[in-house]
């Protein structure tokens, strides 16, 4: 079953160069899931 494109907002403050990333899947109780495991590790690559 295909997830949600983007199930986490990714956000970067240039001033601080610091990265937030925050969960966004309210329906599933920002469970993390294999699925989102693996988005959140592209993300990172």
């Amino acid at each position: 079953m295909p997830i949600a494109p983007r199930s986490f907002l990714y956000a970067v403050n240039p001033t601080t160069a610091v990265a937030t990333i925050t969960l966004n899947r309210p329906e599933r109780l920002n469970a993390l899931t294999f699925e989102v495991y693996a988005e959140l590790r592209d993300t990172f690559r």
